[in-house]
């Protein structure tokens, strides 16, 4: 992993604070939060870790394994929060600040926010595509 600050670097086995920003610049970081959540952020990225079970992307992306005991993980983006109901799940920001949400096992649901008037559940197979322009959309994933 190549950090975008020297003070912002990580080393392996390092824990990370709430509050703690992580701005990947290359290659990928994997970050095991408290609660047994596993996020690797593929970069360029910017995570902000928000407590045990919580983090913020605020742009790039990211994908998350979700055991039981971590259920309720919470992926925050400028758009809409994403909430995993016990999952596999993969969570990407464009350049233009739109979010995309890939389900490859389980479900998670989409918040209600300004873009999204109200919850949505989104299932494994399925994608989200939430845009400034408005609500969500979802589709089915292309058969692998």
């Amino acid at each position: 992993a190549v950090w975008q600050n020297d003070n912002e670097s990580a080393h392996r086995g390092a824990y990370l604070v709430t509050g703690r920003r992580i701005a990947l610049k290359e290659g990928l970081a994997e970050i095991t939060f408290d609660s047994g959540a596993v996020v690797t952020l593929q970069a360029p990225a910017v995570l902000v870790i928000d407590g045990e079970n919580a983090a913020s992307l605020q742009n790039g992306q990211l994908t998350a394994v979700v055991g039981e005991e971590a259920r309720g993980f919470r992926v925050d983006t400028p758009l809409v929060p994403v909430v995993d109901l016990g999952t596999e799940f993969g969570v990407e920001i464009d350049e233009a600040q739109n979010v995309s949400v890939h389900v490859f096992r389980g479900s998670v649901a989409l918040e209600s926010s300004e873009v999204v008037a109200a919850r949505c559940i989104i299932v494994s197979g399925q994608a989200a595509t939430v845009s400034h322009g408005g609500g969500a959309t979802i589709s089915n994933l292309p058969e692998a």
